[in-house]
């Protein structure tokens, strides 16, 4: 074999980077002599870097948090926040995603609990998890328009919703306590209970969960379907949008 059979070969399999990069080097008169094991390893690598990175921004494109700046690293760890940063590194890895474990970040306005959240759909994403980002009244007003006036495509949404490895929802039980919601969290707590994980970010402390919707039995199961294997995060600090305005 050839070495302009083998990139033809690896361009009819797809293998587009791996062929260009090694066509590249075996028409370098100074490479001719090295290892093809090594060129071969290093062609394979750029190949999977290059796929990688192209599903990572089609996963951050699905999630509609492609043009999002929240990244973990670039978290503020003011000593006002206390924030655990064991806890942060222990979910960048992704761990809680494979045990199927929820993340609950609450705290008053402004204390970054919508960045926090979104820096995890990123590092989700990243790491090649289905991800979608939602705000709670958004998500509910379609589900309770669909449950009233289309039972199948009900069904079929929240199917769709239970398949989605990380669900960030953003403002989690704002004006919860509309007529109809309560049965409706608890269909979607109940499809993705132990098989997904779901990030809540809320001002609502979660002893106040089970009060926010308008059946407190409901309420109740939803907590526990929501808590009952979760990480929590409190935000704490001064409001960090006066201190980005602040800056010169």
């Amino acid at each position: 074999m050839t070495y302009d059979s083998l990139v033809t070969n690896l361009q009819t399999l797809g293998l587009f980077i791996t062929a260009d990069v090694i066509q590249q080097h075996f028409t370098d008169p100074k490479a001719q002599d090295d290892n093809f094991l090594q060129v071969m390893d290093a062609a394979l690598l750029a190949e999977l870097s290059e796929r990688n990175d192209k599903r990572r921004v089609s996963l951050l494109r699905r999630a509609k948090l492609l043009h999002s700046p929240a990244q973990l690293d670039e978290l503020l760890y003011l000593p006002e926040r206390c924030l655990d940063q064991q806890l942060i590194a222990r979910l960048k890895t992704g761990r809680y995603i494979q045990d199927h474990r929820n993340v609950c970040i609450f705290g008053a306005s402004g204390t970054g609990k919508s960045f926090m959240g979104k820096s995890l759909g990123v590092q989700a994403c990243s790491l090649g998890y289905r991800t979608l980002y939602v705000r709670f009244p958004s998500l509910m007003r379609e589900l309770l328009y669909l449950e009233i006036h289309d039972s199948k495509q009900y069904e079929k949404r929240i199917q769709f919703y239970s398949r989605i490895s990380v669900l960030l929802i953003d403002e989690w039980l704002l004006s919860a306590k509309k007529h109809g919601y309560a049965q409706i969290l608890l269909d979607l707590m109940d499809s993705r209970y132990g098989e997904t994980s779901t990030i809540f970010c809320t001002q609502l402390d979660p002893e106040g969960w089970s009060a926010a919707v308008d059946l407190k039995a409901v309420g109740q199961s939803i907590l526990g379907r929501a808590m009952s294997n979760s990480f929590t995060i409190h935000m704490k600090g001064d409001d960090l949008r006066k201190i980005f305005n602040d800056k010169p």
